[in-house]
């Protein structure tokens, strides 16, 4: 290809820019961007099918409760109807559109690709120089683009949820439920070239070395008292549920800035683990029996007992079904909540566990181990490390790290998910001495910690942490 040399060298010298070099690493850099519109326009595209699944899911629930109700109900059922379409209707129109907007984006990405390589076959040096300068540029707005995409994008879910006073006092009701668009964060990875480019449509999730829990709060225990704690869980409201062991099996409730709010109720039998399971209920299992309860604590009175196909100790749920593991045996029950069918997973040897995304995390005291199933009863991994002996409570953040409870080490372990790296994110100089039981409330980003050391416990020896 001929060309003036001295004209294309001014050209390089005032910008230092080496045409050899520019070809492959822009050819890179709009490969990169190509790549990270498809993956945004497979998220909203996803998007937009959710919100659909969402008012379709809502529409049945809706009118699943109606079939229960007389015609005092017509009014109600037509306005929150109404209110779902409306809702559901902007945000699709609201979402198609910004994927019309990217799709533009996208194509004219394609035509920078048809250009760059007719470019370098047929025209001059200072002609591809030239060319090359202006697609830079186009290229920098697109990734401007995502850069602007990632800081204004909140994606909104439509959530329908009916009020359970509908379902039992009629001359009560004035709302059937309600509409509400919850905002959230959709984890995604984008390729868009060099450091002058953006690189991460949103952000990514942090690594294990950026957990660093923050002390908020630790348990004010009424005065004269000593709190012993068999198990503890975070509330979705924040609020804290505790087992009292020196009060005759006392559930007791508390604060999220760990004071003291009211004694719920008492259990004959000792108990062994509770979890929350959805609206107001909790599931407790009891040492040595085969009987797992269903508690409403709002209204404080027992729903439902359940026998179970053996004795029960660590307790799990997803809202859909509860996971209960046996202390001794090698096994796990999953209970259905639909039908309360129970099927039993056998030769898994589990003690405290917890559910998330269809795996089953669980610590194993006798052995210092962790392990994980899928929820089917495949094993995934065992993780063991001198940092964890005589591990008890269990418990899984939103991003799918594992924190254990290492009583033995007064540690606190955080996993990886995959169960290959693993950190101490707390010690006895943070006040853990011998924790027991951990419980994390997703939404909130909370973690609760509470010790089996009486003695501390009286001075604060269950901690509330920013996770």
């Amino acid at each position: 290809m001929a060309s003036s040399g001295a004209d294309i060298c001014t050209l390089c010298k005032e910008d230092d820019f080496k045409l050899s070099a520019a070809v492959p690493l822009l050819k890179k850099d709009l490969q990169d961007l190509r790549e990270s519109f498809e993956e945004v326009l497979k998220h909203l595209k996803d998007q937009i099918k959710t919100i659909h699944n969402q008012k379709t899911n809502g529409i049945q629930e809706v009118r699943t409760t109606r079939k229960l109700l007389n015609d005092y109900f017509d009014k109600l059922e037509k306005e929150i109807l109404t209110d779902l379409e409306s809702q559901h209707s902007k945000l699709a129109t609201d979402m198609e559109a910004l994927v019309q907007q990217t799709e533009n984006r996208a194509e004219l990405i394609d035509k920078l690709q048809e250009d760059i390589s007719t470019m370098t076959k047929h025209a001059t040096e200072v002609q591809t120089y030239i060319g090359l300068r202006e697609i830079e540029k186009t290229t920098s707005q697109a990734a401007k683009y995502l850069d602007e995409l990632e800081s204004s994008s909140q994606f909104n879910d439509v959530e329908i949820s009916v009020s359970s006073t509908v379902k039992s006092i009629l001359q009560d009701v004035k709302s059937f439920g309600n509409i509400s668009v919850k905002s959230s964060r959709k984890i995604f990875q984008t390729k868009t070239g060099r450091k002058d480019q953006a690189q991460h449509l949103v952000p990514m999730v942090h690594g294990i070395e950026q957990i660093k829990p923050t002390l908020l709060n630790s348990l004010r225990v009424p005065e004269g008292e000593i709190l012993q704690i068999i198990t503890s869980r975070i509330l979705p409201d924040g609020t804290l549920l505790l087992f009292h062991e020196k009060k005759n099996s006392m559930m007791v409730q508390y604060k999220s800035d760990g004071t003291f709010m009211k004694e719920l109720m008492t259990f004959e039998e000792q108990p062994y683990d509770l979890c929350f399971v959805k609206d107001n209920t909790v599931a407790i299992t009891f040492y040595g029996s085969t009987r797992l309860l269903l508690v409403d604590i709002e209204k404080i009175q027992l729903l439902k007992t359940i026998e179970l196909a053996s004795n029960c100790y660590g307790v799990s749920s997803d809202s859909e079904v509860i996971v209960i593991s046996h202390k001794r045996g090698s096994k796990i029950i999953i209970l259905n909540l639909k039908d309360m069918t129970q099927n039993v997973l056998e030769e898994i040897r589990v003690h405290r566990i917890s559910l998330f995304n269809g795996k089953i995390y669980g610590t194993y005291y006798y052995e210092d181990r962790v392990d994980c199933y899928r929820i089917t009863g495949e094993h995934l991994w065992t993780f063991t490390h001198e940092d964890i002996y005589q591990p008890e409570g269990i418990a899984v953040d939103m991003n799918g790290f594992v924190y254990i409870t290492s009583r033995g080490k007064n540690r606190i372990v955080v996993l990886s998910s995959d169960g290959k790296t693993s950190r101490t994110v707390l010690c006895e100089d943070d006040g853990m001495n011998e924790p027991y039981a951990i419980d994390i409330n997703k939404e909130l980003g909370t973690m609760l910690v509470t010790c089996t050391n009486w003695d501390v416990i009286n001075k604060g020896g269950a901690f509330i942490f920013k996770i």
